[in-house]
């Protein structure tokens, strides 16, 4: 069994929305693996991922018969 953590975050403008429908902003992430991979694909032994992002990120908002969703591209 492998076990991971991750973390999502994201930063916003006072004023992220362009309009009613879209947003713009911020997004960042962080993962860390705290168990080591087993089994037999672990070629490379006891190997711990650990990674961390930021970057752009859109939301639009529409509707579709009566349900609101949201779209977000990272």
């Amino acid at each position: 069994m492998v076990i991971i953590l991750s973390t999502h975050y994201a930063i916003v403008c006072n004023n992220q929305f362009l309009s009613e429908s879209w947003a713009v902003g911020i997004h960042g992430f962080y993962l860390k693996q705290v168990t080591g991979d087993s089994g037999d694909g672990a070629i490379l032994g006891d190997y711990k991922a650990e990674a961390a992002g930021i970057g752009p990120a859109t939301l639009w908002n529409t509707r579709i018969s009566d349900k609101e969703l949201s779209f977000i591209a990272k």
